[in-house]
């Protein structure tokens, strides 16, 4: 695997981490968060946990319709582990 991050020293023992332009782009990823969900009346009650927990199960569903994980019901299917759920 090629390293797309170096750090590197100068003359004086400062250090630096230089970072490809593809890494850094691609490093972080996201998950989507609705502002209704923060901004509506509807949901002002709903905990923060129960909003994250719709983004990742959002997430979820984006990854299986791009995988086409849908039987011929069509039910749409998450395919994880179990520890996959904690966070």
């Amino acid at each position: 695997m090629e390293d797309s991050w170096l750090i590197q020293f100068d003359e004086l023992g400062n250090v630096g981490l230089l970072v490809l332009e593809d890494h850094y782009r691609t490093s972080e990823r996201y998950y989507k968060l609705p502002k209704l969900l923060f901004e509506s009346d509807r949901y002002k009650d709903m905990k923060l946990e129960v909003k994250v927990t719709y983004a990742v199960l959002k997430d979820r569903l984006e990854l299986s319709l791009s995988r086409g994980w849908i039987d011929e019901e069509p039910f749409i299917w998450f395919i994880s582990t179990p520890n996959s759920w904690y966070f």
